[in-house]
């Protein structure tokens, strides 16, 4: 792979907004959504994306899916 930065994600949890698609309340997902944890950071439709990304697996295939490169720089 050439000489391409590692892709950076930052993640702000903001009350009220979803932290990967962005939604509101008042403006939420087209299909409709709801919170799915108490702080109001992450929406029913982003839910299964939030869980793959926690696995190691899960990382591959989002990176394969969305065909970009992405240096591992930790887990928790």
């Amino acid at each position: 792979m050439p000489n391409t930065p590692p892709l950076v994600l930052t993640i702000t949890r903001t009350a009220g907004r979803c932290r990967w698609c962005g939604c509101t309340y008042h403006d939420p997902c087209p299909p409709g959504c709801a919170w799915v944890d108490a702080a109001q950071t992450l929406c029913s439709e982003c839910e299964g994306f939030d869980r793959a990304l926690r696995s190691r697996q899960g990382r591959r295939e989002a990176v394969e899916a969305f065909n970009i490169g992405v240096e591992e720089v930790g887990t928790r």
